[in-house]
C-alpha cells in the first residue's frame, strides 16, 4: 500500500468519525435488528459519555454477545469487572495476587460480571456501518483517541 492510498484512509475516518458522531443512539437491549452481518463500528455510551468504541463485521450478533453472561463473548463487561477490583490480564502464571485469568475474573466476581452485563444492556450506543477492514482499524483507533478512552484493548500478548 502506498502512502496516498493510506491517506485516503485516513481522510476517510476522518469523514466516518463525523458521521458516527452523528449517528443516531439506540439502547443495546432494544436495538432493532440490523441487515444479516453488518459491519460496523459502534459507541457504547453511559450517561451521555462515550465508555467504550468496538468493531465488528456483525453488529446485532455483536450487541448480543456483550450482553451474555459469557467471558467469551462480553468483554466489555469483563474488563469494568478487572477495572473495578484491579485485577490484571493474566496469561498462564496466576501466582500474581494482582493477575487472573478470565476465567478466575468471572468466578471470583460473578456477581459484579453479571451486574456489568445487566449496565450494558441498559446504555445508550451509536454506529456506523464500515465493511472495508482497513477504515474499520482506521475508525476504531480514532474514535478511541477521540473520546479520550483508554486504548489498552489494541495492545497485543
Amino acid at each position: 500500500m502506498s502512502g496516498n492510498q493510506f491517506n485516503k484512509h485516513v481522510d476517510n475516518a476522518n469523514y466516518l468519525l463525523q458521521s458516527l458522531i452523528k449517528s443516531e443512539r439506540y439502547i443495546v437491549s432494544k436495538c432493532p435488528k440490523f441487515e444479516q452481518k453488518t459491519p460496523a463500528i459502534y459507541v457504547f455510551y453511559k450517561d451521555g459519555e462515550a465508555v467504550y468504541v468496538g468493531r465488528t463485521r456483525n453488529l446485532y450478533q455483536r450487541l448480543k454477545d456483550h450482553t451474555r453472561k459469557n467471558r467469551f463473548s462480553a468483554s466489555f463487561a469483563l474488563k469494568n469487572t478487572r477495572i473495578m477490583h484491579k485485577k490484571t490480564k493474566a496469561y498462564g502464571n496466576t501466582s500474581d495476587p494482582n493477575k487472573m485469568t478470565s476465567k478466575d475474573i468471572v468466578e471470583t466476581y460473578a456477581e459484579t460480571f453479571q451486574n456489568e452485563v445487566e449496565k450494558i444492556k441498559l446504555m445508550e450506543f451509536c454506529f456506523i456501518k464500515v465493511k472495508d477492514p482497513l477504515d474499520q482499524y482506521i475508525l476504531e483507533l480514532l474514535a478511541t483517541l477521540h473520546f479520550k478512552l483508554p486504548t489498552d484493548g489494541f495492545d497485543t500478548h
